[in-house]
């Protein structure tokens, strides 16, 4: 039986499902300050605006099969951009570490759990980088155009997402590389000299002394660096997007 477009409930449920699974992990959507009921009726919407130009042919009635592998999918598809951004939150916390501040924290905001006011900081600012650049928008039609590789009620491949995540996390690990490296030499190079300091004149707690030094110095850094990390990570993820990554 074929589902027309716009004219069935259950071809908008089944939408639905895939459309929820994949924008409760979505960046911004996703966000514990969003309220539920903001991020129930955007999942409404984004189906509401997709279910009307898609069409596929379906069983001819929906099953609870059918309804978990479209809820399966969104999460896949959901989990491939979450994991992006957890390797920005892991090299903004290394990052704070590196230059003294990973014991100050701040108000969380994608979580309940406090971090670093640094590590919110950055993963705040490449959120709203999401927004401003229009990259939530490639997002959602990668989500529409998935429905030409991922049909719907057919389970994903557990080879095909193996090697998937497999090729993500290879990716993102050189990226959060690349992203803290200067902060990493920063760190060495100064714990170095400070323990060498230490070693010469130790009734001096040289620590304590070179700690404000410490974190002058990697802000300094940070303040040069920043602009060219964010620009680094969001071409990155906008690449991956329009080489169709999902």
């Amino acid at each position: 039986m074929s589902f027309v477009p716009g004219d069935s409930l259950d071809y908008f449920l089944l939408t639905l499902c895939r459309v929820s699974g994949f924008m409760v992990l979505l960046p911004g959507f996703a966000s514990l300050r969003v309220p539920t009921q903001v991020r129930l009726y955007l999942a409404v919407a984004v189906s509401a605006i997709l279910a009307p130009n898609l069409s596929v042919d379906l069983s001819p009635a929906l099953t609870p099969s059918i309804l978990a592998a479209e809820v399966t999918i969104g999460v896949v598809l959901g989990i491939l951009v979450r994991i992006y951004f957890l390797a920005l939150n892991f090299t903004a916390v290394t990052i704070a570490s590196f230059i003294g501040l990973a014991a100050m924290p701040g108000v969380p905001v994608e979580t309940d759990e406090a971090q670093a006011a640094l590590s919110s900081l950055i993963t705040l600012t490449a959120t709203a980088l999401i927004f401003l650049t229009g990259l939530h928008a490639q997002l959602l039609q990668a989500l529409a155009m998935s429905y030409s590789v991922l049909k719907p009620g057919i389970w994903v491949s557990p080879d095909v997402l193996l090697q998937t995540y497999v090729e993500t996390l290879r990716d993102t690990f050189l990226l959060a590389l690349q992203l803290a490296m200067p902060f990493l030499a920063y760190g060495v190079l100064v714990n170095l000299g400070i323990g060498l300091a230490n070693k010469m004149s130790p009734q001096v707690p040289v620590y304590f002394i070179s700690m404000p030094y410490i974190i002058g110095g990697g802000l300094i850094l940070l303040y040069a660096l920043a602009p060219e990390m964010l620009s680094i990570f969001i071409n990155s993820f906008a690449g991956k997007l329009q080489s169709g990554w999902l």
